[in-house]
């Protein structure tokens, strides 16, 4: 290429391409990007040429020369570390008549592998390097257009080019509990919760095996899961999952998640059940993950709880709760049971969405707790014509327990201290106050509640 002079303007802020000569390719000519840009109230220009490499994947990628003969003879141009980016050199870009770029991964001082690509022609391809110890590395490369006005006039009809290298697959583990996976049974990775994850040697048709090591003391496996084929949810039972397959610059983002979660934070058995989909919740401290059967459809999602309240009840009398909206953004209310003895237990549900917007956390919990906020024991006994009607309740110093009241519409109790069983007199809990009850002790001659 011979000397050239270009008058630049950079009395605006955008791109701007100038055409240096002609290439080895006839239908391109060689060419020069302008960027004017303003940083800190400075100007700045930067001149470069009209193609950007991105590396977006796990691995130091290489820009090679190769020679067009003996592909053999290569060397490095140039290193791009893990989420850096490089202008390609110019007089790399034309250096062959079907403009292709070569790229190879750094594994030391000899280039196991390279592939190129054509940034005229090419679009978004999926590449395959072999590595040292003989595994692949897969990659998706995406060409992203820029548009760029031609040298000094207001024609906004060129382009820069942006070309993304990344990882076939991103596999994202959205559950509250540690997963592993195995790609093609070659790489196997393990992710906590909201781990990213990018595969190295996955590809858009990889088969992909996960495993739970530990949910609800046992070990889960899935069957395997071919990324050509869109997956169909069974009627077996099994603990289902649901693996969403997004795709951006053409790379595969999966997902692993779950719709609902229920955390029981009662200290009751409880079923929940979502349309005609029942699940056990015990009482555990990590959440139970539910997938119903027809996830995707677009009908409301309503929800139901049942009480197991002992094995010696009877389960004929008791009911399922009214059902409640689980299609909400953020969402708290009280749900009554009935159980057997015309009791019934009010429940606190309290929806929200999480923040990655799959997963609705649904927390059970009573509608009522104590808190003992003094220094020594206290009992607490339901009280009904102001006559003993429940069993007693200990409470330690800053303990808390659930209160399940027989009477929920008039609920009145009794204080009393756990060593010498001072009673206090009732006092009624149905609506928000503050009271001081006096209590017939010298030491302690009140409480207040």
């Amino acid at each position: 290429m011979r000397d050239v002079v270009k008058t630049v303007s950079i009395s605006r802020t955008w791109k701007r391409v100038y055409e240096l000569g002609q290439s080895l390719n006839s239908n391109w000519p060689i060419q020069m990007l302008c960027d004017a840009q303003i940083q800190n109230e400075r100007r700045r220009i930067i001149l470069s040429s009209v193609v950007r490499i991105f590396n977006n994947s796990t691995l130091p990628l290489l820009i090679l020369n190769v020679d067009s003969i003996d592909p053999r003879n290569r060397h490095r141009v140039a290193r791009i570390e893990v989420n850096k980016d490089y202008h390609v050199p110019i007089d790399l870009l034309y250096a062959y008549s079907s403009l292709p770029i070569f790229i190879g991964i750094d594994e030391g001082e000899e280039v196991n592998d390279f592939f190129s690509f054509d940034w005229e022609k090419e679009f978004a391809e999926e590449r395959m390097l072999k590595l040292k110890n003989g595994n692949e590395a897969n990659f998706i490369v995406f060409k992203e257009l820029i548009m760029a006005y031609t040298e000094n006039t207001d024609q906004l009809d060129r382009a820069s080019f942006n070309l993304h290298i990344h990882s076939a697959l991103h596999l994202t583990n959205l559950l509250p509990i540690d997963i592993e996976c195995s790609i093609d049974n070659v790489e196997k990775c393990a992710l906590k919760p909201s781990q990213l994850h990018l595969v190295t040697s996955g590809k858009r048709s990889s088969n992909l095996i996960f495993t739970i090591p530990s949910y609800d003391n046992i070990k889960w496996i899935s069957e395997p899961v071919d990324l050509k084929i869109e997956g169909k949810s069974d009627k077996n039972e099994h603990l289902k999952m649901i693996l969403r397959v997004d795709a951006y610059h053409e790379s595969y983002r999966l997902l692993l998640f779950s719709p609902f979660w229920i955390l029981n934070c009662t200290d009751l058995k409880i079923d929940f059940q979502i349309e005609n989909n029942r699940t056990f919740i015990d009482v555990i401290e990590i959440p139970y993950l539910i997938c119903p059967e027809n996830i995707a459809s677009e009908t409301s999602k309503k929800g139901q709880i049942f009480i197991h309240e002992s094995e010696q009840s009877d389960t004929t009398v008791a009911k399922l709760s009214e059902k409640f909206s689980l299609d909400v953004i953020k969402s708290t209310g009280l749900t009554s049971c009935k159980v057997s003895n015309n009791r019934i237990y009010m429940i606190c549900v309290d929806i929200a969405t999480s923040s990655f917007g799959l997963t609705k956390l649904v927390t059970l919990s009573p509608a009522m707790v104590i808190i003992n906020k003094s220094t020594i024991g206290i009992e607490i006994i339901e009280t009904a014509s102001d006559q003993k009607q429940n069993k007693c309740e200990s409470i330690n110093p800053e303990q808390l327990i659930p209160f399940w009241p027989r009477n929920t519409k008039d609920i009145t109790a009794r204080i009393r201290y756990a060593d010498n069983q001072i009673t206090s007199s009732p006092f009624k809990r149905t609506q928000k106050h503050r009271a001081l009850l006096r209590m017939d002790d010298e030491e302690r001659p009140a409480i207040f509640c």
